[in-house]
C-alpha cells in the first residue's frame, strides 16, 4: 500500500525563459515522481517561453492565422493560444483529487485574482469567467488557463500576459475562441511588471519564504 501524505506547502522554482518541449518534460517528470510517490512535493513552476503556439485538446489549426512561430499540440484542455517574452507562466503539479477539477480551476482562479490584487489591481477592475474561464481587467482578458491531469496530477497551468510583447502573438490568432482585440496584457490595463517579480508575488500568497 501507498503511503498517503498530507502536502502543507510547495516547492517554486523559476526557470527564466525556457523552450515550451524542455518545460513539458520538466512537467512530465514531476508527474511521474508524483504518480510513484504520494509524498513527493507539490511543485510550482514559474517561467516564460520562447515564442510558440500551442493548441490544446479542443483547439482548431484553422485559428492559427499566421505560422510566424512553432506550434505544438498539446494535452492540456482549451483552444489556441500564444506564448512569449512579456508572460509569466505558472505551471503547478499537484495532487487535485480532493480539489476536483472544478474545484481545482476556481483554486488557480481565485489565486490569480490574489495576485493581482497584491500587484495593487483594483478589485473592481478584476473579473472571472467573464466568457469562458480565465481573468480579465478592464474587460480585457489578461490570464488563460489551460491544465493537463494524469492520474489526478496536475501539470499545464496559467499564463498571465504582463507587457505589450505578447500582442504580436496574439493578433494572428483567434486566442482562446476570442478576438485578438479581447486579449491585453496588465501594462496595458494597469501597468508592467517582470516575470520574475510577479512570480515572487504568487509565491508569497502561500507564505513561503525566499
Amino acid at each position: 500500500m501507498k503511503a498517503l501524505c498530507i502536502q502543507s506547502e510547495f516547492k517554486f522554482q523559476y526557470l527564466n525563459e525556457i523552450d515550451f518541449l524542455a518545460a513539458y518534460r520538466i512537467q512530465q517528470r514531476l508527474v511521474e515522481e508524483k504518480i510513484n510517490n504520494p509524498c513527493y512535493p507539490d511543485f510550482i513552476l514559474g517561467l516564460s517561453h520562447h515564442p510558440c503556439f500551442t493548441v490544446g485538446r479542443m483547439g482548431e489549426i484553422s485559428d492559427i492565422k499566421s505560422w510566424d512561430f512553432p506550434v505544438y499540440f498539446t494535452d492540456r484542455g482549451g483552444k489556441v493560444t500564444y506564448h512569449g517574452p512579456g508572460q509569466l507562466v505558472i505551471y503547478m503539479i499537484m495532487n487535485i483529487k480532493p480539489l476536483g477539477v472544478k474545484g481545482y480551476l476556481d483554486f488557480l482562479e481565485k489565486n490569480i485574482v490574489r495576485l493581482l490584487t497584491r500587484l495593487g489591481v483594483p478589485d473592481n477592475a478584476i473579473a472571472t469567467n467573464l466568457r469562458g474561464r480565465g481573468i480579465w481587467v478592464n474587460g480585457k482578458k489578461v490570464c488563460s488557463l489551460g491544465i493537463g491531469i494524469r492520474k489526478w496530477i496536475s501539470y499545464h497551468g496559467v499564463s498571465i500576459n504582463l507587457d505589450k510583447r505578447v500582442h504580436e502573438g496574439f493578433k494572428v490568432i483567434v486566442p482562446c475562441g476570442l478576438q485578438s482585440e479581447e486579449i491585453s496584457s496588465l501594462q496595458e490595463v494597469y501597468r508592467a511588471f517582470s516575470p520574475r517579480f510577479v512570480f515572487y508575488k504568487f509565491k508569497e500568497l502561500f507564505n513561503v519564504g525566499s
